[in-house]
Order: structure tokens, then C-alpha cells, then sequence
């Protein structure tokens, strides 16, 4: 037995006895790729078994490793019967449509996962994890940045968004996302009052795609962060960004406690007259100061 394997099957046996050296958290990176010893879908039936017994890690990073869609599948088994997995990151693993389908299905029963990572995986069929968001009640972030979604699948997402109550951070960048799927998302951001996050870099911002995530912020009162592209990128208007960038403030003092409901009321109402978003963050500033 080489000296990987026997570090592997060590970590499967304190995984399965609980063992509390381990803490929370797992990087599997850190602790056995750095070595040479990656978790592929063969050993990571070995890790599933001991998953299935363990109450004590929380989140499990099984990024740049070599898992397909069978070690999909077996994942779909783990999150079907663990209940103190909060986190599972998935990313640059090589985890295709079959293996979204298996985790998908799962992501429908779990009642304990906040978040789920599929970044770079080239997984394209979204519709799965998108139908599932519709029945999960717990998943708070889904990060999914770099797989070639397009327009169609980001369209999936925004309908998600018009009746998943939980997911508050999205994340959907470098996914060859055009001007229809800005609209969509935009159109969604219209009902949603729960996401506070979305992440669309590398995105290609028209006029026509910002003024309407503008738009959308005349009657979303809870987005507070949208990263739209990378600094200095071609695909961005500069006076969109800072545009947005203010109207993302405008929320963050929103949110605080400090100001009453019928504020938010006002101010969302005198953003309707297209008044400079500067304009509106001295109005909030000026409430603020009288509620204090």
C-alpha cells in the first residue's frame, strides 16, 4: 500500500470515528492533493461511507481534485442523509450534466447544506439545480461562476429568483452571459427581496442591459453588492458601474436597523423620479440622522 493510500484511510477512519482533531472543516486540497494523493471517484466511494456515520464537519472542500459524475453521485447519496454539512465546495473538478442531475435531486430533500460550489466544473444543465432551488428552503449561496451557461441557463436562475425566498448570494460570473440574460436577472430583482448578492463578472453590460438592472433598483430595496466585471474591463459602461455601485449604498443604508420601514417606503418612492443616486444618499443620510 503506497504512503497516499495509507494517509487516506486514516483520514476516512478519523472521518468516521468523529474525531475531533479534524475540527469542522475539511480541505482536501491542503490535506491530501498538496501530497499527490487526489480523491478521485474511486476513493471517494471510501469518504461517502464515512460522510454518511460523520457529526462533526461542517464543510468539506473537495476543490481540484478529479471527481466525475459518479463521485457526483455519491455525493447526492451523502447529502440525502447528513444533517451538519452547512458548505461543500465542488470547484475545477470535472463533474458533467449527469453529476448536477445526482446532486440536484438531493439538494430537494436536504434541510441542513447553506452552500454549494460548482465553480469551472463544465456543467452546463442548470435547469436541475434551478428546479431544485424552487423546493430547497436552506441553500443561501450558490456559486456557479465558469460554465458556459449563456443566456439560457442564467434565464433558469432568474426564475428562481422570482420565488426562492432563501438564497440571498448568487454568483453566476464567466458564464457567457449577453444583454437578454442582464434582462432576466433584472426583471427577477424587480420581485426578490431576499438576495443580496450576485456576482455577474464578465458579463457584457450594455446601455440598454444596465439601464435596466437601474431600473430594477427603483423598487429593490435588499441588493446590496453586484459585481458586474473584473476592473478596467471592456464589457462595462463606466457610468452604469458607478451608477449601480451607488445604488448597491443606497441598500447597504437601507438595511440598517436604525431606519424604519416607512423610510424605506419614502426613499424607494423618490427613487422612482431618476434622481441622482448621490442625491438619494444624502436623503437617507439626513433620516438617518433624525432617527437617531
Amino acid at each position: 500500500m503506497s504512503t497516499e493510500q495509507r494517509e487516506l484511510n486514516v483520514l476516512i477512519e478519523k472521518i468516521c470515528c468523529n474525531d475531533t482533531s479534524l475540527g469542522s472543516v475539511l480541505d482536501c486540497y491542503d490535506s491530501l492533493w498538496e501530497r499527490g494523493c487526489r480523491v478521485t471517484d474511486d476513493s471517494f466511494a471510501q469518504f461517502i461511507e464515512a460522510l454518511k456515520v460523520n457529526t462533526t464537519l461542517t464543510e468539506i472542500d473537495f476543490g481540484e481534485n478529479e471527481l466525475g459524475d459518479e463521485g457526483a453521485k455519491y455525493i447526492g447519496d451523502v447529502l440525502k442523509v447528513n444533517t451538519t454539512l452547512k458548505s461543500i465546495l465542488l470547484y475545477h473538478n470535472e463533474i458533467g450534466d449527469a453529476g448536477v442531475s445526482y446532486i440536484a435531486e438531493a439538494l430537494k430533500l436536504n434541510n441542513t447544506l447553506n452552500c454549494i460550489d460548482f465553480w469551472s466544473d463544465e456543467c452546463c444543465l442548470v435547469l436541475a439545480i434551478a428546479e431544485a432551488l424552487k423546493v430547497n428552503t436552506v441553500l443561501t449561496a450558490l456559486l456557479l461562476p465558469g460554465n458556459a451557461i449563456g443566456d439560457a441557463g442564467v434565464k433558469h436562475f432568474a426564475d428562481v429568483l422570482k420565488v426562492n425566498t432563501t438564497l440571498t448570494s448568487l454568483n453566476v460570473g464567466g458564464n457567457q452571459i449577453g444583454e437578454d440574460g442582464v434582462r432576466d436577472i433584472a426583471k427577477a430583482l424587480k420581485v426578490n427581496s431576499t438576495l443580496a448578492n450576485i456576482q455577474l463578472t464578465g458579463t457584457v453590460i450594455s446601455k440598454v442591459a444596465a439601464s435596466c438592472i437601474v431600473d430594477a433598483f427603483k423598487v429593490n430595496a435588499t441588493l446590496t453588492s453586484m459585481r458586474l466585471s473584473w476592473q478596467n474591463s471592456k464589457y462595462v459602461d463606466k457610468d452604469a458601474l458607478d451608477t449601480i455601485e451607488y445604488l448597491c449604498k443606497r441598500n447597504v443604508q437601507l438595511q440598517k436597523p436604525v431606519i424604519h420601514a416607512r423610510i424605506v417606503d419614502i426613499v424607494m418612492a423618490l427613487s422612482s423620479f431618476d434622481l441622482p443616486p448621490y442625491v438619494i444618499l444624502e436623503i437617507i443620510d439626513r433620516f438617518e440622522y433624525w432617527s437617531l
